[in-house]
């Protein structure tokens, strides 16, 4: 039901799939990021922090900073209090 649910757009079921891509041993990081970019964008505003450490760690994608910096800001601007 999960990958259907991710299918139709839950951002919670997008959120879940890429928890268990990074906690897999034979899980993608690149997946993962996605799923988290996907359910960002469709109102989890709390995974931009999520985006943003990955990007400053260049996991699931490439390290950058500059990246980092801007779902940080994203995630604030979208009411994040966390990442304000």
């Amino acid at each position: 039901w999960l990958r259907t649910a991710a299918k139709r757009g839950d951002a919670d079921a997008l959120v879940e799939l890429a928890r268990n891509e990074l906690d897999s041993k034979q899980g993608n990081a690149a997946t993962a990021f996605a799923y988290l970019e996907r359910a960002a964008f469709r109102g989890r505003s709390d995974v931009f922090r999520s985006l943003a450490w990955m990007s400053h760690k260049g996991i699931g994608t490439r390290k950058d900073d500059r990246a980092a910096l801007g779902y940080f800001r994203r995630g604030a601007e979208a009411g994040d209090a966390e990442a304000m």
